[in-house]
Order: structure tokens, then sequence, then C-alpha cells
């Protein structure tokens, strides 16, 4: 007689699916705050991995984290990330850049042993499977555990003082750090919009009426302070919001080297000293020095015993003379922000073409498509997409030209319930200010390739073409023929 084993009760979760780096991710509802579309996002470099920079979500900055780091995984250039996932547990938030959104499901998870034998790692992943594919389930709150209160897992080495000790996200400050005349100051990252080398921005030395340059970030004009050898500009707010508009102005803040965050317990700040603390001279905003110092009511001090001073850029009466030239941008709760569009850029060795990031459904390289010739010279043959029969057509017969250079990527479109693949050379993603593309590509258009209209755009000293998705969906119409 075999004995009865014992069953394991699985518990029900209701999970989104998405996809990261080719592997099928968990990520549990009841964590969810905010799905995005991958909009305009802070990189910063000397970040403790998987975390990359910043996004914003309901007017606050929370940190941006890239699951490949997470899953132990490489992203190869067909991974492009469409989505930005914000979770929330405990008031502690953190953003998740994801490639694609599968849809919510009701999952079985079998629950984890309370007991943990010595040594043994907890880890924020559980491998589990859907259907016959295997699935990472995140353990979010074990996420938030290895990234924010576990100093094992911290490395010794790390450049950035991102945690010291074990502490939770409502006892923790996040402030961008930044050097002005050989000094080191910092800035809280509620007042951070952005974070852009200065090789990105162009600088106005002679605007009339304003006694600083101003510098252009494509889709914004605002004052620029700091010194000529800079090698990073910060956008930060630096008044309070407008009574009716939720507003704030806005100025640019130069660097001398890079821009860092640290994330410090509140009881490690340091209230400034009032016999430290340095007068403020008299407006001039050429002794940045000692406006930023004047301005200082407490500090921190850094991994490598540095102090530095967080500045109040709403206390510094000089900068107040800057706000007519200053433009006042709402939260980003209103979503008025610097709305940007996605794009996916098509690199040809003559032209870079825009096409909307949404119609995307796949990115393979070529030599993982099996394509099936055909007699139409028109088209490369034909190919598979979730059960549906999809030609494939090359990126010189589509818009024309001569560019004879490797196909490596085959790219699948749906547009108005058309699907078509087509095969080019390089590709990639870039976000591009609203203000700066075009509603009416037929009618703004600058250019025609193979009767396909498209719009021209210059955006960072590079000359871009948005396609026109009907007259690109006509294109592929009259070459099926």
């Amino acid at each position: 007689m075999v004995a009865n084993k014992k069953k394991l009760k699985y518990l029900d979760c209701d999970v989104l699916i998405t996809k990261c780096c080719d592997k099928l991710i968990a990520l549990p509802k009841t964590f969810l705050s905010a799905v995005k579309d991958f909009d305009e996002i802070v990189l910063l470099e000397n970040l403790e991995k998987p975390l990359i920079g910043v996004a914003q979500n309901a007017g606050k900055a929370v940190l941006l984290a890239d699951p490949k780091f997470i899953i132990e995984t490489k992203r190869r250039s067909s991974n492009i990330p469409k989505f930005l996932i914000f979770l929330e547990e405990s008031d502690r938030n953190i953003c998740l850049q994801i490639d694609e959104i599968i849809g919510l499901k009701t999952i079985k998870i079998e629950p984890e042993s309370s007991k943990v034998g010595f040594g043994k790692k907890l880890t924020p992943l559980l491998r589990t499977k859907l259907g016959r594919q295997n699935l990472i389930y995140v353990k979010v709150e074990e996420l938030f555990n290895s990234l924010m209160g576990d100093q094992n897992t911290i490395k010794k080495e790390k450049p950035v003082d991102f945690l010291k000790e074990n502490t939770s996200i409502e006892e923790n400050r996040t402030f961008l750090s930044f050097v002005t005349e050989n000094e080191k100051f910092a800035v809280d990252i509620e007042d951070l919009n952005r974070v852009i080398p200065m090789k990105d921005i162009e600088i106005i030395d002679s605007f009339s009426g304003c006694s600083v340059p101003m510098a252009n970030f494509s889709d914004s004009l605002c004052p620029f302070i700091g010194g000529g050898n800079s090698k990073y500009a910060f956008q930060a707010f630096f008044s309070s919001p407008l009574e009716n508009e939720e507003g704030r102005h806005t100025i640019a803040i130069g660097s001398e080297k890079k821009c860092e965050l640290h994330n410090v317990p509140k009881n490690n700040l340091v209230r400034t000293n009032k016999h430290d603390k340095i007068k403020q001279k008299k407006s001039d905003l050429s002794d940045l020095k000692n406006l930023f110092e004047g301005s200082s009511v407490f500090g921190f001090d850094s991994k490598n015993n540095e102090h530095l001073r967080v500045i109040n850029l709403e206390g510094i009466d000089a900068l107040k003379s800057l706000y007519p030239f200053s433009p006042t941008l709402k939260n980003v709760a209103s979503g008025e922000i610097y709305e940007t569009i996605s794009f996916l850029t098509i690199h040809s060795d003559t032209y870079n073409y825009l096409l909307p990031l949404e119609l995307l459904k796949k990115v393979s390289h070529s030599s993982e498509i099996k394509i099936s010739k055909n007699q139409q010279q028109n088209m490369l043959g034909y190919t598979e997409l979730e059960n549906r029969v999809t030609a494939v057509f090359d990126l010189s017969v589509v818009l024309g030209g001569s560019d004879v250079s490797q196909r490596n990527f085959i790219i699948f479109f749906e547009i108005s319930e058309i699907q078509a693949a087509l095969a080019v050379p390089d590709i990639n993603r870039i976000s591009i200010s609203r203000n700066l593309t075009h509603k009416d590509i037929r009618g703004d258009h600058a250019a025609k390739f193979q009767n396909v209209s498209a719009a021209k755009i210059v955006y960072s000293d590079k000359i871009y073409y948005q396609i026109d998705t009907e007259d690109l969906k006509e294109r592929f119409l009259e070459l099926s023929k």
C-alpha cells in the first residue's frame, strides 16, 4: 500500500505578465502603482546595479532599475524597452523598464517555507512555469529589501553611497550631487527634472535682457548657470508651485564632474552650523559657490567622507531675477511636463527613419527568422508570427535608396490590422518632445520615399524623418499585390 503524499497547497496570485530580454516576468498586481509608456528618464552613471537612473511618476522622482540585472541576463539590441512599470510597497517605490506587456493573469504560486537554512541567500525571484514557458515571479518585498535593506547585497567598492544601513525608504532622502568651482554640492531629487551631458545642449550666450546664458534642451529654453568647463547639466525647479497652475520655474545648472545619486538616512542629515554658514553676498550670480553655500541649511557625509551641502534653490534671492526668462513647467501629475513620444529609429547609410513605437510587435535578429522564399520580387518572402503568415520586405524596396549594408534585424509591425515585417540594417529607440513632432505628416512632409510621406525632425544635431504610417501601410499593400 502506497502512503498518500501530502498535497502542496498553491496560492492564487493575480500578476501582470511582462517580457524583458526575451524572459517572461510576473509582477504581483497588488504592488502595481502605475504603468506608463517609456518616457523621458534620467540615466545616471555610477549607480549600484540594477539601478540605472531616475523616472518620474505623479510628480515624484522614482529610482529606475533594469530587470536584466535582477534576472541576470543580457539585453540584446533587439530587446527595446517600451514601458515603465512603477511598483510601490510600504511607501517604497521603484520603476522597472520593460520590453513588452502580455497582460493580467492569475497564476498559482507555491508558498515558501518560513525556515531558511544557515547561509542560504534569500532571492527576490521565484522560477516557475506558465504553461510550457519558463516564468520568473518577482517577490516585490524581497526585491525592495535586497535593494534597500540588506547590507550584504551592497558591494563595498561601489562608488556611490546609495544605502549604508538597514533602513526603510521612508527614513531616507535621495540627493543628486554635482560639482561647482571644485566644490561638491547636492540637490534633492524631488527638485530634479533631468541630467544631460553638455554636448547634447546648445548654450546661447547672449539673450535679450538676461544676465546669464540660456540652455536649449530642444523642448525648452531656460537660464543656465555654471562654468565653461561643465561636463553635465541638470535641469531643476527653483521656485515654489504657483497658486493656480502648480507650475514651477526651471533652471539649468552645470556640473564640472559626473552627477551621482546619494540615498541618505534622515538621521544622517546634519544641520549647518550658524557660525559655519557663509553669509550670502549681494545678488551676484558669478559667485555660485558662495550662493550655494549660503542657501544650505543642512548636509550629509558621503561614503568618501566628503561633506556635501544640500542647496535650497528656492532660498537664493539672486535667482529670482531669472524668473522672467525661466519656463514655468507643470507638475508631472498634470501630464504636461515634457510630454514625449517614443519612436523606433531605423538607421540606413543615408537616412534615419522614425516609426511610432506602439506599432512595433517584435524585433528579431535576422539569423533567428526563417523566411520562405517566393516568386514575388517585391518581397523577401514569408515568415510566421503569432500563427499569422507575414510578408517580409526589404527596407530599400519599401522606402527606396541604395543601402546595401547587411540586414541585421527583422522588425514586425501592425498597422491598422495589417501585419508586415521589414528587414533593416540597424535600429534604436528614441524619445522626442511632442512639440517637435508632426501631427499632419502628409501636410508637413519634407520628403517622399516611394510615395511614403515623411516629415523632417532635427533632434540632437541629427536629422530624422517621421514616417506617415498610413502611407507606409498603403506601400506594404501595394508591394503585396
